[in-house]
């Protein structure tokens, strides 16, 4: 099972999902694996990790039996109904597992974002100049000085 973790209808998490069910690879595109349609279970100690999500229709993938998660978006909560302090904690939570979850499972992580753009929504266009660089794209001359 890949796992596409993004909103149904955006045009790149089904273009993803197209590829791959033309390969005969199961897909399944989640918007937020942690809240519901998914029912989420995750044993972590010491010494090992294991989780298992479980879907409205009663199909369920252990973490053994994903080939790959692309990751397209970092599970936001719908904010209605949410009082602001009460959504804030609970969305830096929700990430805190998501990324935590992510960085555990053994397969490919497509599109894993680092910790700091998680918890730091509003990045400094500088600190994207390494990574701009390191993909080969070029920067602005008043960027890169």
């Amino acid at each position: 099972m890949h796992l596409l973790l993004g909103d149904p209808q955006d045009p790149l998490c089904l273009g993803v999902r197209a590829v791959l069910e033309a390969h005969n690879y199961p897909t399944r595109i989640i918007a937020n694996p942690l809240l519901s349609p998914s029912r989420f279970v995750w044993r972590l100690n010491n010494d090992q990790s294991a989780s298992r999500l479980i879907w409205d229709d009663q199909t369920s993938v252990l973490d053994d039996n994903i080939s790959g998660v692309f990751v397209r978006t970092i599970g936001w909560i719908d904010p209605a109904g949410w009082q602001q302090e009460d959504l804030a904690y609970m969305q830096a939570e929700t990430q805190a597992a998501l990324l935590a979850w992510l960085s555990s499972l053994t397969c490919p992580v497509v599109n894993r974002y680092p910790a700091s753009i998680w918890y730091r929504p509003q990045v400094p266009l500088l600190s994207w100049h390494r990574l701009l660089q390191r993909c080969g794209l070029q920067t602005l001359e008043t960027i890169s000085d």
